[in-house]
């Protein structure tokens, strides 16, 4: 009786597939989001993806203690454990908790910018601390420094809108946070926001013992969540001394006695194992080759450039050319050290560096020295023995990052997973609570360190996987039951003489008298009545089942084993209740193609590409680049697809209209269906088939949040342009534009800066999968920017690209309707870059930083007319100019 039960039970909790999955698919698919940003950029929570994983779930109240240590590379630990350095605390901790040995610092690998990506989860693009030491060109002469306390205090650097550090985000929901710095003892807590100064001790020792007496009486300042405690070393003696040195391994027995001290204290409190601890560096620390030093003096001549931070040798070097040279004259000279050094203009730096929304502070020309070589002034200049600021990939740049506690796996669990520091924000928040902010961390990235993934199925997933099983597996005993039941009587007969059966049915005992001649000798006739699943047994030739059978007891285990071993296995295959439950969509069409018919099926993960963004900021150029691609068709512009989501959005949103809708029952997932497979049908149908299918409209990047959840492989390209040129551009062709009065050009102007934060904004929440292109760098340097979209979209560069006018009425096709088809039949030319200064009166230019701070935010000159946009490349434009 008990097995029917179980097997109605499972039917009845499967047949209802938790909903939740499948938006925990679209939470979850975001990771490295790129996310350009600027301190004229302000950010105000919605600017970034917000992974709704990362919600914690109420019932975790344990307190986090972070160790943050300068310089103390993963490895360090056991290689002067392999010298009999005695660093029993760090070994303690390292056998009683998790490990991530694959932990990445983000590039620059020094310590103020790692400081703040660990604690707010953003790259230096974003928090705009890009060095431990920098300029910035609003502030002209004034050096911010990591060891200056006048910097630190500055809230000058730390500009409007500035990212929220984690301390402050547990102090403004509710929790007390203690800051430990050199010197300096904070709290947050309360309303007020201002931080109470409870030490000023400069001694590590005594800032440990502070944290373990509030933890032990918390007093009027009340229980602390959250500690943070900085310590400088061993990254300041490693630079004197080297990272594996006396000194070093001095400086990490000292470090293991403050370890040690706060583990028994907390042992004593017996909050041990109630606390959850994480000891993380900033960056690792390399050794440095005294054979193999660059002098900058020696590369370039001395009157071609400035080093105006006076930094001290080392792997990085910010250089400012002199009157009269360009960075580009810099990097040319310099590229002859290639296989030493790497070189950029700040205005075409690599995405993997994460700093180009964040010019204003970062230099014309930065360089950093590829392993072992090192930078510096000139020969005169002593050398560091140990060096920071290398490329985050360099094993040696890799941080140490060990954790303990209720939440975290033990028994020195080592996870061989490539991490990133920044993921450590979206962890911290789901440990204390805590709603996280955008950021560029990711959960499920770091979460194999916990004891419980997060982001994985639910209960009620793995529960009515389990009961499925049980049913799978009942319903193979009926099929059985059902083949063997209808065995010739002859094998019944056999199979019983061979095992001496018992017989239970007396029809069947007088037939099988029949086919053995009345001869019977080994059968007995049962007096009373059995359950069938006896008789199935005693019909089998399987000797395990019969004794299943006839031992009722051993029936449970053995269904209860096999339902397990199925149960693992369906979890690590995904099948069944452990695939997602949302089917994906998939849309077939038959089209007629040079008279054939092609049939071809695209479904919801289809790598869709949109290009988006204001109108006359490039978006047709960038179409037919893509359309000269063999494996890419955008096909004209059609304006349905904005039109489509903009309705759905004001179907979600407006209330009356959410209300209809929910209540006719097709509010959310089957709306955004529908609405999925009509966009799907538009692109299919807007041209031959491809490989790779792509939609541009001007306000497409208006709704790519929306979009990105409908097509969750889908990618994006926004397409900017300087707002003024936008303004005179539609001005003097006369381009109406819904909501722009054309003849009230500061208006436009206004209404561009509002609209471009827009999809901004969005393209910044999607991360890697939105690329922000500005027009004018496209047209400076085509072949830059060609590769680094087809980089972006996973294609092969092809020639094509480069001269796509060529591939009108073939590859590309246009329709007289778009208002740019005239233009992108033709080569591309500079002398429209900076046309419109000349247009515009001076009114309007004085005007334009106030009326647009997303001008200054995206990098645009605002100070010179015309306006600087960067040097052509000399071997696409044959040192042309637009000035």
């Amino acid at each position: 009786m008990t097995s029917w039960i179980w097997w109605l039970l499972a039917l009845l909790v499967v047949s209802a597939c938790p909903g939740s999955q499948a938006e925990d698919m679209h939470d979850h698919m975001q990771h490295n989001m790129h996310v350009p940003a600027d301190p004229g950029v302000q950010h105000d929570g919605h600017s970034m993806h917000h992974d709704h994983s990362m919600e914690h779930e109420s019932g975790s109240t344990s307190p986090l203690i972070v160790l943050i240590f300068n310089g103390l590379r993963y490895d360090l630990p056991d290689v002067y454990k392999s010298r009999g350095v005695n660093l029993s605390s760090f070994e303690t901790l390292l056998k009683q908790g998790v490990r991530a040995s694959k932990m990445r610092s983000v590039n620059p690998t020094d310590s103020m910018p790692n400081y703040w990506s660990m604690l707010t989860g953003l790259y230096p693009e974003s928090h705009c601390i890009p060095f431990d030491s920098f300029l910035d060109s609003d502030r002209p002469g004034v050096v911010f420094h990591k060891t200056n306390l006048t910097s630190l205090s500055d809230a000058a650097w730390f500009y409007k809108g500035f990212p929220e550090p984690l301390w402050l985000a547990n102090q403004r929901q509710g929790g007390k946070s203690l800051l430990l710095l050199p010197g300096k003892a904070l709290l947050f807590g309360g309303s007020s926001g201002s931080p109470q100064q409870i030490g000023t001790s400069s001694n590590p020792a005594a800032q440990v013992q502070l944290l373990i007496d509030l933890m032990a009486k918390p007093g009027t300042h009340g229980k602390i969540s959250f500690a943070l405690m900085y310590f400088t070393e061993p990254g300041d003696t490693a630079r004197a001394h080297g990272p594996v040195s006396k000194e070093v391994g001095e400086k990490l027995v000292e470090l293991d006695g403050h370890l040690g001290r706060l583990l028994s204290g907390l042992r004593q409190l017996g909050m041990l194992d109630s606390v959850n601890l994480v000891v993380m560096a900033d960056h690792g620390m390399a050794a440095v080759d005294s054979s193999k030093v660059l002098e900058l003096n020696s590369l370039l001549p001395a009157d071609w450039f400035e080093h105006r931070l006076n930094l001290p040798p080392g792997a990085q070097a910010q250089l400012w050319p002199k009157a009269g040279h360009q960075p580009a004259d810099l990097i040319n000279r310099l590229a002859k050290s290639k296989t030493e050094l790497s070189v950029w203009d700040v205005t075409h730096l690599p995405s993997e560096l994460r700093l180009s929304g964040c010019r204003r502070r970062l230099p014309p020309v930065y360089a950093r020295a590829n392993p072992p070589w090192l930078l510096r002034l000139s020969a005169g200049a002593p050398l560091p023995l140990g060096v920071s600021g290398y490329s985050a990939d360099t094993e040696d740049m890799r941080p140490l990052w060990v954790a303990r506690g209720p939440d975290f796996k033990a028994a020195g669990a080592v996870v061989d997973l490539p991490l990133e520091s920044v993921d450590f924000y979206p962890l911290a928040c789901q440990l204390l609570g805590l709603q996280p902010k955008p950021n560029n961390g990711s959960l499920a990235r770091i979460s194999p360190l916990l004891t419980r993934y997060i982001g994985g199925e639910g209960f009620l997933a793995t529960f009515a996987g389990v009961l499925l099983l049980f049913s799978f597996f009942g319903a193979i005993l009926i099929v059985t039951a059902v083949i063997t039941s209808r065995q010739p009587v002859k094998t019944i007969y056999a199979a019983c003489m061979k095992r001496n059966c018992m017989l239970v049915s007396e029809p069947l005992v007088e037939r099988v008298a029949e086919v053995s001649h009345g001869e019977v000798p080994a059968i007995k006739l049962a007096e009373r009545r059995v359950d069938p699943f006896r008789q199935v047994a005693m019909t089998t030739h399987c000797h395990w089942l019969r004794c299943f059978w006839h031992r009722p007891k051993r029936r449970g285990s053995v269904v209860a084993c096999l339902s397990g071993l199925c149960a693992l296995t369906m979890y690590w295959l995904g099948w069944g209740p452990f695939a997602p439950c949302q089917p994906s969509l998939s849309i077939t069409e038959q089209l007629q193609d040079a008279n054939q018919t092609v049939v071809y099926s695209v479904t919801a993960d289809h790598p869709f590409v949109f290009i988006g963004g204001m109108p006359r900021s490039g978006t047709t150029l960038m179409r037919t680049i893509l359309d000269a691609h063999s494996a890419v068709r955008c096909g004209v512009e059609t304006r349905v697809v904005p039109r489509l989501l903009q309705l759905l959005t004001r179907w979600e949103t407006e209330k009356l209209e959410s209300q209809r809708l929910r209540a006719a029952g097709i509010l959310g997932r089957p709306l955004e269906a529908a609405t999925a497979a009509f966009i799907m049908q538009i692109l299919m149908r807007n041209g031959p088939p491809s490989r790779r299918l792509c939609a541009k409209d001007p306000y497409i990047m208006a709704h790519s949040r929306l979009l990105g959840r409908l097509f969750p492989s889908a990618k994006f390209i926004l397409m900017l342009r300087d707002g003024r040129a936008f303004v005179h551009s539609a001005i003097s062709r006369k381009i109406r534009i819904t909501g722009f009065d054309l003849n009230r050009p500061m208006d436009c102007l206004a209404r561009w800066n509002a609209q471009v934060s827009v999809m901004y904004r969005q393209c910044q929440e999607l991360g890697s999968r939105c690329l922000a292109v500005r027009y004018e760098d496209l047209v400076l340097d085509p072949p830059l920017w060609v590769g680094r979209v087809s980089e972006f979209l996973g294609l092969p560069s092809e020639p094509a690209m480069l001269s796509p006018w060529l591939e009108v009425g073939r590859q590309v096709r246009l329709s007289d309707t778009e208002r740019s088809s005239d233009q992108v039949r033709q080569p591309l030319y500079l002398a429209s870059l900076a046309a419109w200064a000349r247009g515009m009166s001076p009114e309007f230019a004085l005007a334009a930083p106030r009326l647009a701070p997303m001008l200054e935010g995206l990098g645009y000159d605002t100070e010179r007319l015309p306006p600087r946009y960067g040097r052509p490349n000399p071997a696409y434009w044959r040192n042309a100019s637009y000035y």
